[in-house]
């Protein structure tokens, strides 16, 4: 456990910099367009909490190498290297939610801005205008319960994404250089070949495809629930899989 905690107190020390880089030139945006908003009146934001899942996904990407070097040259065990570096983007997660949020709160007093979760689960409360969009009010008790659902789906989705990312630099870690090509390639291949294949399928499987999507993503029942139980079960099941690439990984140069 002492090694674990090791782990997470390098990489987060280490990612403490990017992050305050990455909210700067977050704010300086949002700020940016409260002005032209406010200079051009119809202006808004939509969608920006996507740069803070993208942002987590890259550091999810970029912290299996380095820190498996530094825990291989501190004699830190592959699982303690593994639960440390994986554990690395809880906090951040958290943390860069309730950022977010608070962001978002305060931008909305000058224009618009709904947050990815209003976006998803509450359309109902938007109004498309000419002059861009609205988003209609609602009481005390039930905004406080959209403040906290934004939060904590924002959270969910970003640790699982971070997770993710993991995997897939643990993957590319043990993967030659002919392999990354191939995983490359692969899934534009099945893009392409499940949209050749798709209007050939029978309405009754697509439909039933279409109707487990829309389940399991909480679409059918306007639930983020669902969604972000989906999000982590697939996190969860790749980060296994990367415990299993870890167990046999060795240094490379």
């Amino acid at each position: 456990m002492k090694h674990t905690l090791t782990v997470m107190r390098y990489n987060l020390s280490d990612s403490l910099r990017p992050t305050a880089i990455f909210f700067s030139i977050y704010t300086a945006f949002v700020l940016l367009n409260a002005l032209l908003s406010y200079l051009l009146p119809g202006g808004n934001t939509v969608g920006s909490d996507l740069a803070i899942l993208i942002f987590l996904f890259v550091c999810g990407v970029v912290g299996f190498r380095y820190n498996f070097f530094f825990a291989m040259a501190n004699n830190i065990s592959r699982r303690d290297f593994f639960l440390g570096t994986a554990l690395s983007g809880l906090l951040p997660s958290i943390g860069s939610a309730a950022v977010m949020i608070v962001i978002n709160r305060l931008i909305s007093l000058f224009y618009p801005m709904p947050t990815l979760y209003t976006l998803c689960f509450e359309r109902e409360r938007l109004v498309f205008g000419p002059d861009g969009i609205a988003i209609v009010a609602q009481s005390a008790g039930k905004e406080a319960l959209t403040l906290l659902m934004s939060f904590l789906f924002l959270a969910v989705l970003g640790f699982s994404i971070y997770l993710v990312g993991f995997f897939i630099s643990a993957l590319f870690y043990r993967m030659n250089k002919l392999l990354r090509m191939t995983l490359w390639i692969i899934p534009w291949l099945l893009v392409v070949l499940l949209s050749l294949l798709w209007p050939t399928l029978p309405q009754s499987f697509t439909g039933s495809v279409i109707r487990f999507f829309a389940a399991i993503l909480g679409i059918t029942s306007h639930s983020a629930w669902p969604a972000m139980g989906t999000a982590m079960v697939l996190a969860l099941l790749l980060t296994f899989c990367g415990w299993l690439l870890t167990r046999r990984a060795v240094l490379k140069k």
